[in-house]
């Protein structure tokens, strides 16, 4: 079930084992005995340090963030590729297939190689009263209950089935090797036509109507030719309006040699050939500039604008995990799209500088990019960052005020808390279940999977534990996805939760975590997510919600793959790990129908079912196709002028007149002028068609085949005093559309005004003008190009707007 916060105005800690990677022949033994160690000497106090696992969330305290209005600058330096390199991804799959390698889903010989956790910090003690709070404003209005927070059901209606789902990747080895991965990571984007999913294991290019594999590589692989290795926590975005995809991701954990990768294909097809980008993060104990445990990078979060591509991080030192600073790498983007990289580097050590993620910027022309922040659980805080300037010259811009996300508090999630069920024999007989089922990882409330700006708002989704105040593990913690848009000066605009309200641990409730977003040009939202329940498998699944549907609402959650088996994969460890992120996409074909990719629980492999590798993932996509709205807008008002009578009104007729006379100046010339009103017209307008219904007046070889024009009009006019004489004129001389009439058999005619109407939006005016005028001079004599106005019995004007 779906709850809401608020109604807006309605709208119509990562640890790698990475010398398995190094020493292939490293015996499974060995590594679990490692893993062992390494795992105990990690759990030693680090003095003075704010870090702690996702699985011990809320069972630690630590220095807070901060509070209230603060005045903590971000520094800054430049940065130079350590590497810049050409690889084209068709070929190296082609060459991996030559080489007689390939990917299997098979456990057999898999070699376990866990990804680096995502490290977290302490939250701050305390709550609003260390806080600004900042709801009230005009495009937010709080909504019933406790700080306007809607806890029952949304609308109960239905969120749209898939149009179609397939596989997006299995539990696999990377390929060419025998090395599997927890957790994938679960990341992808979709193209024109071809989706690209990347998981911590392999990357993969696909047929994007039928899903079949088209090319696969694993992510150590692609970056190789940077010197990267260890690649982990991919991310993958397509932008729209350059045609280009964006890859990023982290590697060589834990070393001075700790880097950001960043790739830029150079066409919209990602099997073809990528610009890859190596910039060194990490440095050495001792150092200039580095802290004296040394610094790595981990957990990148990617964004772009049209001036800037964005990756931040979270920056720890090498010897103890211990959170040192945010950062956030700033790219000159028309530069990378050209083959160089000229970069800077922010770091920013006040508050809310955890899982800084950058925006996925739908606009050809904003020109900030937008960095919103969690800050606190109980308190709701957040704070909205901003990176502005120029694309050579970015500047960094903190929020120093601590806001209030309208709705009320929540716990930090944490530990293996997310239930499931195990029945033995689901997949082969012999298979069994522990005398305890584990359950799974729930991630904390930072910011992890993707931000949105779309429609003038910052849209991004948290996973949640209720009610606040609750312990993680208690018999009545549930575990919710959120979500909140907020407008571009920080206030909270909305947000809602996607909950069962009913559900325990152990009630068979339902529970959401790992929420991804995506908001398409309608302002129609998808959230995915994993959903857990302690009689069932884990599921992949998303809700939904049309523009037109409540503010702050969702619709009740579909479930598009079922889980197949009970999951249990540490590696040796305690964390049982999933995740940790996901990633909801719009379709740029069109702009309208959703893409999400979602983890769910495949089926075990093994005799038991309980050897180190049996269990599995699994990742799937999810198509929702969404209608296409058309609004078919009458005009508002019309009237044509007449050189001849200059001071009549022709406002209530039936017949609009146009006419160029053969004879300049002879008076006898006659303009037709009609109006729209978009304001019901919600977005940007995809395309905009005026119809007209037309006819010559007669048929003579001077007066056949006429050119009909149409131009703006900006300028305010009446239809029941507009005269020849008091007729506004165009705004530009050029026209924006022409067509021809044939003959005197009324038909429709189109002209394609949609540049035009949307600059009118833009400016502010939903309600516009335009003019029509015949572009070749007439016979002497009372010929003239006659259109239906909207007093006529039938086939008024039209102005058809696709959204």
């Amino acid at each position: 079930m779906s709850g809401r916060d608020s109604l807006a105005s309605p709208l119509p800690a990562r640890r790698r084992a990475g010398f398995v990677a190094s020493h292939p022949r490293l015996t499974l033994l060995a590594f679990l005995t490692a893993v062992a160690v390494l795992y105990c000497l990690l759990q030693l106090p680090v003095a003075g340090a704010r870090v702690r696992d996702n699985a011990n969330v809320g069972a630690q305290t630590g220095a807070p963030q901060g509070g209230g209005a603060e005045d903590v600058r971000p520094t800054s330096r430049r940065i130079e590729p350590a590497s810049v390199t050409k690889v084209n991804f068709r070929q190296l799959s082609e060459e991996l297939k030559r080489g007689g390698a390939a990917a299997t889903s098979t456990g057999e010989g898999a070699v376990p190689q866990l990804i680096p956790a995502p490290r977290t910090i302490q939250e701050e003690p305390g709550g609003v009263d260390n806080a600004t709070a900042t709801t009230s404003n005009p495009n937010s209005s709080e909504g019933a209950g406790p700080g306007g927070q809607f806890d029952q059901g949304g609308p109960l209606v239905p969120s749209p089935t898939p149009s179609s789902n397939y596989q997006a990747q299995e539990d696999s080895p990377k390929v060419g090797t025998g090395f599997v991965t927890i957790p994938p990571d679960t990341m992808g984007a979709v193209g024109l036509d071809k989706v690209f999913t990347t998981l911590n294991n392999n990357y993969r290019v696909h047929n994007k109507l039928t899903g079949l594999a088209l090319s696969t590589v694993s992510g150590d692989t692609f970056w190789s030719s940077t010197g990267a290795t260890g690649v982990f926590d991919p991310r993958v975005q397509y932008d729209p309006y350059q045609n280009r995809w964006l890859i990023s991701a982290v590697s060589n954990a834990q070393t001075a040699d700790s880097s950001v990768l960043v790739g830029v294909s150079d066409t919209s097809d990602p099997q073809g050939t990528y610009t890859l980008f190596r910039f060194v993060t990490g440095c050495a104990a001792g150092a200039a500039g580095c802290n004296a445990g040394g610094e790595w990078t981990d957990f990148p979060m990617l964004g772009f604008n049209k001036n800037w591509i964005a990756v931040g991080w979270n920056q720890f030192t090498n010897d103890t995990n211990a959170f040192v600073v945010g950062k956030m790498l700033v790219l000159d983007y028309p530069t990378a799209r050209a083959g160089s990289a000229v970069g800077t580097i922010f770091n920013y050590s006040g508050s809310a500088n955890f899982c800084m993620h950058p925006a996925t910027t739908f606009s050809s022309t904003e020109e900030t990019l937008y960095v919103p922040a969690h800050q606190q659980s109980s308190g709701a805080l957040y704070r909205l960052h901003k990176i502005t300037g120029t694309a050579g010259a970015p500047t960094f811009t903190v929020d120093t005020t601590a806001r209030v996300r309208t709705g009320g508090g929540w716990t930090q999630p944490g530990g293996n808390n997310l239930p499931q069920q195990c029945v033995p024999g689901v997949g082969v007989p012999t298979q069994t279940c522990p005398a305890t089922p584990r359950g799974l990882e729930a991630a904390d409330s930072f910011i992890r999977s993707n931000v949105v700006f779309r429609n003038g708002k910052i849209w991004y989704p948290q996973s949640i534990a209720l009610p606040a105040g609750s312990a993680n593990g208690s018999a009545t913690i549930r575990y919710a996805a959120q979500w909140t848009a907020l407008n571009p000066d920080g206030s909270f605009s909305e947000g809602g939760r996607v909950e069962d309200p009913t559900a325990t641990l152990t009630n068979g409730g339902k529970h959401y975590a790992y929420p991804s977003i995506g908001v398409n040009r309608y302002g129609d939202v998808m959230l995915g997510f994993s959903e857990f329940e302690s009689d069932d498998y884990v599921d992949a699944g998303y809700a939904f919600r049309y523009s037109t549907d409540a503010s702050g609402t969702m619709r009740d959650p579909v479930i598009y793959k079922e889980g197949e088996d009970y999951y249990e994969k540490t590696f040796g460890g305690t964390r049982n790990r999933w995740g940790d992120y996901s990633h909801t996409v719009v379709d740029p074909s069109n702009d309208r129908d959703m893409w999400t990719i979602q983890e769910y629980a495949a089926l075990r492999t093994g005799t038991t079912g309980q050897g180190t590798t049996d269990s599995k993932w699994g990742t799937w996509w999810a198509k929702v196709e969404v209608p296409l709205i058309v609004f078919n807008l009458g005009a508002s008002a019309d009237a044509y002028v007449k050189g001849s009578t200059p001071t009549t009104n022709y406002g209530a007729v039936t017949e609009l007149q146009v006419k160029r006379t053969y004879t300049p100046g002879n008076g006898k010339g006659r303009q037709a002028y009609l109006r729209f009103d978009t304001s019901e017209v919600p977005g940007t307008v995809s395309k905009a068609t005026l119809r007209v219904f037309a006819r010559l007046s007669a048929v003579t070889p001077a007066n056949s085949n006429i050119p009909l024009a149409v131009f703006p009009v900006s300028t305010a006019w009446d239809e029941f005093t507009l005269t020849w004489n008091n007729k506004p004129l165009p705004n530009v001389p050029s026209e924006l559309a022409r067509v021809t009439v044939t003959d005197n058999l009324g038909r429709w005619y189109e002209f394609d005004i949609t540049n035009f109407i949307n600059q009118e939006r833009a400016a502010g005016r939903s309600v516009t003008g335009v003019l029509l005028r015949n572009m070749l001079r007439g016979e002497v004599g009372d010929y003239y190009t006659a259109v239906n106005s909207r007093e006529a019995a039938a086939n008024q004007p039209q102005l058809v707007i696709e959204h």
